[in-house]
């Protein structure tokens, strides 16, 4: 009969990929500041704005109630759905 707590192989290699990938970036990280950030910035991904059309890295921001599907960067986010929502907040 096999022990059922026993983890499943596939598992134990997730985990010990895991820990691998996050002792490698605690190291760069602290050897080298300036290449871990530009690591972790390169993982964002790429994104364009439903407003301006500008393409970005990072996962943007809701643009609702302006627009129902989308994704805003942060200055239209800023200039725009931010001043709406405290605009309907007020009616």
């Amino acid at each position: 009969m096999s022990n059922p707590t026993k983890r499943p192989a596939w598992l134990d290699r997730a985990f010990n990929e895991a820990r691998a990938e996050r002792e490698a970036n605690d190291e760069l990280k602290r050897t080298d500041p300036e290449a871990y950030k530009a690591k972790m910035e390169a993982m964002l991904p790429m994104n364009t704005c439903c407003f301006c059309r500008d393409t970005f890295r990072g996962y943007g921001n809701n643009p609702s109630p302006v627009l129902k599907d989308g994704t805003a960067c942060d200055a239209c986010n800023r200039s725009i759905v931010i001043i709406a929502r405290f605009q309907a907040m007020r009616r």
